[in-house]
């Protein structure tokens, strides 16, 4: 790149010091190199004369002559470049404005826009949009970036017309100008002084435009037009404007689309050991419920398999039949509980645990646990005419005071409940016949007008006062 007095150098100088052909920059390899021509005034690096090429390194300071002062900021056109242009002369750059006539070009966005909108993620819409930027403004090339930090670096998002999606073509101030401003234009022979990166990159125009979606990130669109390509004129630029606005306003779509499709795996995550209700509270945020210790009052389930001992040694060698019994099992205990609003606790082997009133207060907790264990008893019933075996669970419910919470190490922790009631629950289960289900004292007496329920006397329990225990005949209301 040539720098003189003569007008027709790459950079042109005023000064009457600096010589109509005073120095050149070049490039050899990564390194940027300046010689001086012969020059009558010389060329100084930091305040030495320079005699032979000599490597510039950044934040060098050039005298041509004996006034014209240039200072490099030389960075790598790789992934993550810095903004800044190749070199700038004393003083700042002064951008270009638009002319007040000029009008945005007659475009059809709408087929842009539709396109945009039909993105299923963040880098299809990058690839959408630098595309349809290349058919509609016919650029040399495109590239869209996003800004890093506060703006001192960029990402490379997609780029077209470029070997091997390189960026370096792209001029560093249009970017900030475009970040800052919302949009850029730079035209040969329109700015008080060249951009240097310009030059070098071989570009007679660039246009760029802000992207700002509501997330906060900053996104610019940027196009350039070689020698011998037709020029963007800020009429391109008005119109570039118009179609960030909408990349902007699909960036938004995909981000919620996201956002959405995250919710409800998470939703469905959470359905698996809760009901709706608790999983959608969870959801908005209200994790206390799963942190904070609490003192509630619920009604335990515990639910158990008959006989699946001696049915796993019928069945070892059938091995898959085995697992797809219990499977079925499981999977009807856990629809049971959370059809009834109840939270799935845990799978003890072939029992299930489950708790109605906890994370959340529920209402009705016992009828809703007594019907959870009815579904239970005819789903392995049906279960077993299906499979030909005769197929069986005892159950066992108590209500009363526990302490909810998240139990376990740092590695691991679940939600579980603890206390008296739970116990009395579990061992009521172990208690009950084949096909039984039994009821302590406290969940019965809220049942007494909505179940059929029979005495079944006070059991004995191990470390622990005898139980007066209900066994459940029926509803007497379906």
């Amino acid at each position: 790149m040539s720098i003189g007095r003569d007008p027709k150098s790459n950079l042109p100088l005023t000064s009457r010091s600096v010589s109509a052909s005073h120095a050149e920059l070049f490039w050899q390899g990564d390194d940027l190199f300046i010689r001086d021509v012969g020059s009558s005034f010389g060329t100084r690096r930091d305040g030495r004369e320079i005699a032979q090429p000599t490597l510039l390194r950044d934040g060098d300071e050039l005298v041509l002559g004996g006034a014209a002062v240039l200072r490099i900021s030389i960075f790598g056109a790789d992934f993550g470049a810095p903004l800044s242009d190749l070199a700038e002369l004393d003083g700042d750059l002064v951008a270009a404005e638009a002319p007040s006539e000029l009008r945005p070009l007659a475009i059809d966005l709408l087929p842009v826009v539709e396109s945009l909108f039909q993105a299923v993620s963040e880098d299809d819409l990058a690839h959408r949009a630098t595309a349809a930027a290349r058919d509609r403004f016919q650029p040399s090339r495109v590239a869209l970036l996003e800004l890093e930090g506060k703006g001192e670096r960029y990402r490379v998002l997609s780029v077209i017309g470029a070997p091997k999606a390189d960026a370096s073509f792209v001029s560093r101030t249009i970017v900030a100008e475009a970040a800052r401003l919302g949009v850029a234009h730079y035209r040969e022979g329109t700015r008080e002084r060249p951009l240097l990166s310009m030059v070098r990159s071989g570009a007679t125009a660039a246009i760029a435009a802000g992207i700002r979606p509501r997330d906060g990130r900053v996104r610019v669109l940027y196009m350039d037009s070689l020698h011998g390509a037709g020029l963007l004129s800020w009429s391109h630029a008005l119109s570039l404007q118009l179609f960030a606005a909408h990349a902007a306003a699909a960036f938004d779509a995909v981000t919620a689309r996201q956002l959405l499709a995250e919710d409800q795996r998470k939703f469905e995550q959470l359905r698996r050991y809760f009901s709706p209700a608790v999983a959608e509270h969870i959801l908005k945020g209200r994790l206390e419920v799963l942190e904070r210790p609490q003192n509630l009052y619920a009604t335990v389930l515990f639910a158990d398999l008959v006989g699946y001992t001696k049915l796993s040694e019928r069945l070892r060698g059938e091995p898959d039949r085995l697992l797809d019994l219990l499977n079925r099992w499981l999977d009807a205990g856990a629809r049971a509980v959370l059809g009834r609003g109840g939270t799935l606790d845990k799978f003890i082997g072939d029992g299930v645990m489950a708790v109605f009133g906890a994370p959340l207060p529920m209402e009705g907790g016992e009828l809703a646990a007594v019907r959870c264990a009815l579904d239970m008893r005819a789903s392995i019933e049906r279960t077993g005419k299906e499979l030909g075996e005769t197929l069986a669970i005892t159950v066992g419910v108590n209500s009363g005071d526990v302490l909810a919470g998240s139990v376990g190490s740092r590695r691991r922790l679940e939600y579980t409940v603890l206390g008296d009631t739970v116990n009395v629950a579990a061992r009521l289960q172990g208690l009950a016949a084949p096909g039984e289900i039994l009821l302590g004292p406290a969940t019965a007496a809220a049942l007494a007008s909505h179940v059929v329920l029979e005495d079944a006397g006070e059991l004995s329990m191990k470390n622990h006062a005898a139980v007066k225990a209900y066994r459940v005949l029926g509803l007497t209301e379906i």
